[in-house]
């Protein structure tokens, strides 16, 4: 006869066999149960200790046997039941609702491990379960394919129906679990929502009439395309140039369909505008403009923004004109952090530098100061002004002059 205790101090004893335990000499293992918890891994190695009657001193005669036992330890593997469980949230459904047809729904599955060993998924496949749903209304995103012990993970399911009505799925993972194979309940509708929308292929038009550029040889007009993404008709009623930018003309940009209005775009039609510039102004200053179009989609005022960019800026009543000589060019240019310049005067007197940006708005004043006869050097921090390409003013008495600046 025996008794094992493993090395965690829970016992196990053996049968009695008519032998009294309790004249052990240790009572705990008289009382002793087997409590010892299942290892987490397939098998564990533990110690267990045997204990058993010496065989010299196993005589009935004996009044007290219990003082002479062998105790022997050794080791052994110990193979445990794994347990494969694991528990998903919603529990066996999920639900899309309504979803507007083209559009995407994502939905998320929790996935617990519940279970004494790593959770792995083998496989995942959706079966439509009835004649409106196709292979195509429901998808899964992604998932995570294995889940330790204690831990859990997550399956991203779309619904993105093709057509309208109800539709419902099984979700099929085969996995490691007590459940081979989990079947899960997919189910949504898809509605048909009637819309239009204009979308153009440009949203913003720019023309180059600086001295050094050579765009404005070319590209003085541009061809957009409109087209209806909606599911139904879309008509442009009216279109109309804003001025944004003082000394803007709304004759400085002429827009082809003007003389097509009204104009019907069927589902998913397009149809061409051409967009061209015409300076009122001999002075090509910076101008900037909005080309609205009117129309009966979801955006009912659709915008195009129309920018001149120019070696002049255009503010109020005053124009800025370029004279190296008085105001030199920016050094380095473009520039990254500083720049120098310098303003040449004919008699002392005081003069301010302000900083523009390409569409003639001021950002604040950069430099305020008495001037000498002579040239002035000027340093300039840019340090914090973000990048882009700007205008420095000079404001000297009554005069105006410029010079463009890039900072990267």
């Amino acid at each position: 006869m025996f008794i094992v205790v493993f090395d965690n101090n829970a016992v196990y004893s053996s049968k009695d066999f008519g032998r009294n335990w309790s004249r052990l000499p240790n009572k705990e293992l008289y009382d002793a149960k087997y409590i010892t918890t299942i290892p987490q891994d397939d098998s564990k190695k533990i110690k267990l200790a045997s204990y058993g009657l010496s065989v010299q001193n196993n005589s009935l005669k004996e009044k007290h046997f219990c003082p002479y036992y062998v105790r022997e330890i050794s080791t052994i593997s110990l193979p445990f039941a794994a347990k494969h469980t694991v528990k998903l949230t919603p529990e066996n459904k999920l639900y899309f609702d309504k979803i507007e047809l083209g559009k995407d729904s994502v939905q998320s599955i929790k996935i617990e491990n519940t279970g004494n060993r790593t959770f792995v998924i083998g496989d995942v496949r959706i079966v439509p379960a009835n004649s409106e749903t196709s292979d195509l209304d429901f998808s899964v995103k992604k998932y995570d394919n294995s889940i330790s012990v204690y831990s859990s993970g997550s399956m991203e399911i779309s619904f993105s129906p093709k057509t309208a009505g109800e539709k419902i799925a099984y979700l099929y993972i085969a996995n490691n679990s007590e459940t081979e194979e989990i079947v899960y309940e997919l189910s949504g509708n898809g509605v048909f929502i009637e819309f239009s929308e204009l979308q153009a292929s440009k949203t913003e038009l720019r023309w180059d009439y600086t001295e050094n550029s050579e765009e404005s040889n070319f590209f003085n007009e541009f061809s957009i395309s409109l087209t209806n993404i909606g599911n139904i008709p879309l008509n442009i009623t009216n279109c109309e140039i804003v001025p944004i930018l003082n000394g803007t003309n709304p004759k400085d940009f002429t827009v082809d369909i003007v003389n097509k209005l009204p104009v019907e775009i069927g589902t998913k039609e397009v149809v061409k505008m051409n967009v061209s510039i015409s300076l009122q102004d001999t002075i090509t200053y910076a101008r900037e403009a909005s080309l609205v179009l009117y129309n009966t989609g979801k955006q009912p005022e659709y915008k195009i923004s129309l920018v001149v960019i120019g070696d002049e800026v255009y503010h109020g009543s005053v124009v800025f004109i370029e004279n190296s000589e008085v105001f030199s060019y920016p050094y380095p240019n473009p520039c990254k952090n500083n720049i120098k310049t310098s303003v040449l005067l004919m008699e002392p007197e005081y003069y301010s530098i302000d900083l523009y940006d390409i569409s003639g708005n001021k950002i604040n004043t950069v430099y305020t100061g008495y001037g000498i006869v002579g040239s002035n050097e000027i340093n300039i921090n840019f340090e914090n002004i973000a990048a882009g390409n700007y205008y420095l003013l000079l404001n000297l008495g009554d005069k105006h002059y410029l010079n463009k600046i890039t900072k990267q």
